[in-house]
């Protein structure tokens, strides 16, 4: 019967081992699958921030085109303003006329 027992709990080590070897392969395993499941994230959302921030670059350079723009009509009308003031103060404060 001790032989028997032997027999029995020698069994039961081998299983525990290879309970064990199995347990340390599947955590392996799934490390490697979150390793990687984190890695694809990672990728998707550089991918997406990049898009992003090159639609926002196109946006901003077309912002700053329209500011150049409208700043240089801006300037064209001030110098317009500015060209017809001298003109009435040419006219009117040294004594040219009024018509």
């Amino acid at each position: 019967m001790n032989e028997e027992l032997q027999g029995v709990k020698n069994e039961l080590l081998a299983a525990i081992q290879e309970l064990r070897a199995e347990q340390k392969t599947g955590e392996a395993r799934l490390v490697g699958e979150i390793k990687q499941a984190v890695h694809d994230s990672e990728t998707k959302l550089l991918t997406a921030f990049f898009r992003w921030q090159e639609n926002n670059g196109i946006k901003l350079q077309r912002l700053k085109a329209d500011t150049g723009n409208a700043t240089r009509e801006i300037e064209l009308r001030l110098e317009n303003v500015e060209a017809r003031l001298q003109e009435l103060e040419k006219r009117y404060l040294t004594g040219g006329g009024g018509g």
